[in-house]
């Protein structure tokens, strides 16, 4: 997923919570129609979406957030707004999404297969297969994976082979 992409979900994302906004007092006014559309939308939109575009999104994150951090001092992108963004998506792609995988290991392997559990996290897993346990690690993995391109990119600029040799294990 490019930036571009992510930029098209968030639009999406803005349109659904619009929806959510729209579904809270028809769902007041006509209880029997919209009150469980508006509670399915309301949980996926507040679990499940977000969710979803941080984790596919992470990358662009993490690397769109360093280069504001690491940008000069008088740089056009270092604004407060920008910094405080890219700080707010360094603290969800370095700790939250992280312990959001901690957090969903510490369950057991019949609460994460649960349908609850699923609607309001499945984000999280999707694409892993939820018969064997060990597959939730692939997670763990990806998001550590991830760090560590970015990390050696940024903080290892200047050693090229050192680079290399880490990008092939």
């Amino acid at each position: 997923m490019n930036l571009g992409t992510l930029a098209f979900f968030v639009i999406l994302y803005m349109l659904k919570l619009l929806m959510v906004a729209i579904l809270k007092p028809l769902s007041m006014i006509f209880p029997n129609i919209f009150k469980k559309l508006y509670l399915k939308s309301k949980q996926q939109v507040f679990f499940g979406d977000a969710i979803f575009m941080l984790v596919q999104g992470y990358f662009e994150f993490i690397i769109s957030s360093t280069l504001v951090v690491l940008a000069p001092t008088l740089s056009v992108d270092k604004t407060p707004l920008m910094l405080n963004t890219a700080y707010f998506f360094l603290f969800m792609a370095i700790i939250a999404l992280p312990g959001l995988y901690i957090w969903m290991l510490t369950r057991s392997h019949e609460v994460i297969k649960s349908k609850r559990f699923q609607s309001r996290w499945g984000a999280l897993l999707s694409g892993i297969n939820l018969k064997y346990r060990h597959n939730f690690w692939n997670s763990v993995f990806f998001v550590i994976r991830r760090m560590m391109f970015v990390a050696t990119a940024f903080f290892l600029r200047d050693l090229g082979s050192i680079q290399i040799m880490l990008f092939n294990y």
